[in-house]
């Protein structure tokens, strides 16, 4: 198990740049961490959303719907 720090984007394609214990990040490049974590034996993932002027309501549908899907 671990946890992300993560400050979510309005832009999805946003690159990720690292900040402390996570990364400031789109919505797509969150999924890539989570898929090379996965790769790197993380299974179980704790996510920290930080705040970054988007509602917390839409940071989690954007994770639904952006997300999770491609973690299957």
């Amino acid at each position: 198990m671990a946890t992300l720090r993560i400050e979510l984007l309005n832009d999805p394609l946003a690159p990720a740049i690292p900040i402390d214990l996570g990364y400031r990040t789109g919505a797509r490049e969150l999924t890539e961490i989570l898929k090379a974590m996965r790769d790197d034996g993380v299974h179980h993932v704790m996510l920290t959303l930080l705040p970054s002027g988007i509602p917390p309501r839409e940071k989690l549908a954007a994770i639904a719907d952006l997300v999770l899907p491609d973690l299957r």
